[in-house]
């Protein structure tokens, strides 16, 4: 079963849409349960839904190797440049959602601050991270290099996937981020409240992002093109996924308490 860990404004959404458009009504959407944290409980009560479930998803997927762990499990995640991240979920809870305050304000929550490691790790634990993505994960993608992380995961995944795509969940309007990101003092504030992410992200790149390209690298080169122009929510397959999640899975949690 793929475990993928959605950490927010990594270029998680449009992954996503390509496990549904590839597994269909075996595709379960963590964040369809309302908790901080999705464990193997929450997965026996969803394998009623998904008994044959290949793929989960979900920002609720914490720190999956304890909280989800089992034989079969293939965890991947994706990193992004810590100061990059930050200012695009904030552009993203301002435009989306319903944030007023101004930047300053809203980063004085550390819950956003080393949001990657915390995600990972379950806790602001740098060395556990690190660990954690060096010996547990089947992959981890970066997500300036999108194209080349699904041609990876292409290479390694357990499930043949489906991965014509288009960009999901892509501001149409990026002012606030550049404004934020042409302000030095904004930037070190961004960076004093990231330093573990920004090593952490520094630790990826060196260690398991080149290394592991270094080794499939000719493999790569034998990849037939991935078509990035595909609008893949209309598919069979993904309005399969939606009724599961959106309906099915509701249901049974709502008849089951466990929402």
């Amino acid at each position: 079963m793929i475990v993928f860990e959605h950490i927010p404004k990594t270029a998680g959404t449009t992954l996503k849409v390509i496990f549904r458009n590839s597994f269909g009504r075996a595709d379960c959407d963590s964040n369809i349960v309302k908790k901080e944290v999705f464990t193997n409980r929450d997965l026996e009560i969803a394998g009623r839904v998904f008994p044959s479930v290949k793929s989960i998803s979900g920002h609720n997927l914490r720190n999956p190797v304890e909280n989800l762990e089992g034989e079969g499990r293939f965890y991947i995640t994706f990193l992004r440049d810590p100061v990059v991240r930050t200012v695009s979920h904030y552009q993203d809870q301002r435009l989306r959602g319903n944030c007023k305050l101004d930047f300053e304000e809203w980063f004085r929550e550390e819950s956003f601050h080393d949001l990657q490691v915390k995600h990972i790790a379950g806790e602001a634990d740098l060395a556990k991270a690190k660990e954690l993505l060096k010996n547990s994960y089947a992959l981890v993608g970066m997500t300036e290099q999108f194209g080349l992380s699904l041609d990876l995961l292409r290479l390694i995944t357990p499930y043949p996937l489906n991965t014509d795509y288009k960009r999901h969940v892509v501001a149409s309007d990026n002012s606030i981020k550049n404004s934020i990101l042409e302000d030095p003092l904004k930037l070190e504030l961004i960076r004093e409240g990231n330093r573990l992410d920004l090593e952490l992200y520094s630790y990826v790149k060196e260690e398991i992002w080149k290394p592991l390209l270094a080794k499939r690298g000719p493999e790569l080169d034998r990849l037939s093109p991935v078509n990035t122009s595909t609008q893949n929510r209309s598919t069979g397959s993904y309005r399969l996924n939606r009724f599961q999640n959106k309906t099915l899975y509701k249901i049974c949690l709502t008849l089951t308490g466990a929402r």
